[in-house]
């Protein structure tokens, strides 16, 4: 009887047998994507479901996600029923809108805005608020921020709640830089609950 080594190297020398082996000894890890919001679509307001609106796809939930680059549109409205999914978010002078959830493992923000009342869920990574000359960091009208990570305000950023009642929700951490502030929260609902850690560094 032939031993289970020789007929194996004798198997194995067969290259259509090596070809038929292949997918199931190697495995490729899927990896995401850099997902950039271009707004092409004829269709107002420009929706994060449009694949027109998106290059080269719409994101999925290892992406990475960028709206505001240059020199593409940075307003998204997210009519999605139910939570995206990404990696991280980069707004760049971009506004989000619509009553939707998003959730993320870090936020990149320069002088962004999010209106019309959604969720944002920031679940952990590093979440940096970058203040634009003039401008604020993120503009927050109506949405709940749930930050269960680390956030970053860094110096001469803010996070300006006004308009409709918002709310920062943090079990995380949140890092606050000289000359910044978390403001605008007298007006009618909006307060901070915080469960986590508020540093001045």
């Amino acid at each position: 009887m032939m031993k289970y080594s020789t007929l194996l190297h004798s198997f194995m020398k067969h290259p259509l047998c090596v070809l038929a082996l292949t997918p199931f000894c190697f495995h490729s890890p899927v990896h995401g994507e850099t997902k950039i919001w271009t707004g092409l679509s004829t269709n107002l307001p420009p929706k994060w479901s449009d694949p027109v609106n998106w290059k080269p796809s719409i994101p999925a939930e290892k992406d990475d996600v960028v709206i505001g680059e240059p020199p593409y549109s940075g307003q998204a409205h997210i009519e999605v029923a139910g939570p995206i999914k990404v990696k991280s978010l980069l707004l760049n002078r971009a506004t989000l809108t619509g009553n939707a959830q998003i959730e993320v493992i870090s936020l990149t923000s320069k002088g962004a805005a999010l209106t019309e009342g959604g969720a944002l869920k920031i679940t952990g990574g590093a979440t940096v608020i970058r203040g634009v000359t003039g401008e604020f960091g993120l503009l927050v009208d109506g949405w709940t921020i749930d930050n269960g990570g680390f956030l970053s305000i860094l110096e001469n950023s803010s996070i300006d709640f006004h308009g409709q009642a918002g709310r920062l929700n943090n079990s995380g951490t949140i890092d606050l830089a000289d000359n910044t502030a978390i403001e605008g929260l007298s007006g009618a609902g909006s307060v901070v609950l915080n469960s986590g850690a508020m540093r001045k560094v």
